[in-house]
């Protein structure tokens, strides 16, 4: 088996264990990514995903962000689910008690943790502006839901792929359709691209690749983010400012 063969059968089975299971808040670090739902409908995006600078990284080109969102004051704020730091996290233990002990499903799904995929890539075509200056990384990151990761998943699950969809040389484009399904968008018919294309010399020498982890919600003290659930439900003072990184 090669050394391509042999890493993706590792990113297959970290799939595999994840689905048994189951820094966002720097405003510079947003200039990174690119909004591909800012698409009309109807419309495609093209990018190309790109491996996580982090070699020991066991999803090799996904990091996940799993938060919480809290109510407080009439303001919401994301905190880190502690879980993603292997630490026990009061917000799971909080809606496992609402859905458990109490047998309230609402208060128990509203602080139910919250998904984000992120991942990085370079933008092969875009449907609106989005200028990227000849001098500058081309990478960007992206946003990806439970839904849509789905189907990246299952491509790679399928054995669609004989080497890692992100490959500089045997890589598959992805192709982001957005389009309507009722009053909302959907992204349900986006797919990887039929055949492997190379990244061109000229612009692969330009990337310079992210730890992806960087990108995640920064870990919180257990104890604020208990005086945090505090003031939700019983209207007590936060530890710190609600105004900073409230959304």
């Amino acid at each position: 088996m090669s050394d391509k063969q042999s890493r993706f059968e590792a990113l297959k089975a970290a799939f595999g264990k994840k689905n048994e299971k189951g820094n966002v808040e720097n405003s510079a670090m947003w200039d990174k990514f690119y909004p591909f739902f800012k698409m009309n409908f109807d419309e495609t995006a093209e990018i190309r995903f790109l491996p996580d600078l982090d070699a020991q990284n066991p999803l090799l080109f996904v990091i996940q962000n799993v938060y919480h969102i809290l109510e407080i004051n009439g303001k919401t704020r994301r905190v880190p689910c502690l879980k993603m730091y292997d630490k026990e996290c009061p917000c799971c233990q909080k809606s496992q008690y609402y859905y458990n002990e109490v047998g309230d499903k609402t208060l128990g799904s509203k602080l139910y943790r919250k998904i984000d995929n992120f991942m990085q890539v370079l933008i092969i075509n875009s449907p609106f502006d989005y200028p990227i200056d000849a001098s500058d990384n081309p990478v960007r990151i992206v946003s990806i839901g439970p839904k849509l990761m789905q189907k990246i998943e299952a491509s790679i699950m399928q054995g669609d792929f004989d080497v890692e969809p992100y490959d500089y040389d045997e890589g598959c484009n992805f192709r982001v359709n957005k389009t309507k399904q009722g009053d909302y968008a959907s992204y349900d018919t986006s797919t990887f691209a039929r055949k492997s294309s190379s990244i061109p010399l000229n612009l692969r020498e330009r990337i310079s690749l992210y730890d992806l982890k960087t990108f995640r919600i920064p870990e919180m003290e257990a104890s604020k983010i208990e005086s945090l659930l505090d003031a939700m439900f019983n209207g007590k003072s936060a530890v710190d400012e609600m105004d900073q990184g409230s959304h």
